[in-house]
């Protein structure tokens, strides 16, 4: 029998609720004064995470990714180079296999550098 449980929601610590409140009054007085685009105010905020540590989650994110990434790369070689025939010049080393890996690593790399930026 299943039941259903709503999920945990932590309520913030007083000190959490203070600094977004601050946050807030600075980012609102900034666009008085100013006029931006709410693209550049997410933009400034990541750019503060980011200089302030705050961002730490979101590199293990990328890392956790790249690595099953990787995973599936390395399993989908070692998958093709026992099902493909070999070489038509006689080596052992498939050529067909070979070129898709890199360009499945090219495509993988470039996709990373995407997400990154």
């Amino acid at each position: 029998m299943y039941v259903p449980t709503p999920p945990h929601v932590r309520h913030p610590s007083p000190q959490v609720r203070e600094l977004g409140h601050k946050i807030e009054s600075v980012v609102r007085e900034y666009q008085q004064t100013h006029r931006m685009s709410p693209h550049e105010v997410q933009q400034a905020l990541r750019m503060a995470a980011a200089n302030t540590g705050a961002s730490k989650r979101s590199a293990g994110t990328f890392a956790g990714i790249a690595a099953a990434l990787t995973g599936a790369l390395v399993l989908g070689g070692i998958l093709f180079c026992r099902q493909a025939e070999p070489a038509p010049d006689g080596s052992g080393l498939p050529l067909v296999p070979i070129v898709a890996m890199a360009i499945v690593g090219i495509a993988v790399v470039a996709l990373a550098v995407r997400l990154r930026s």
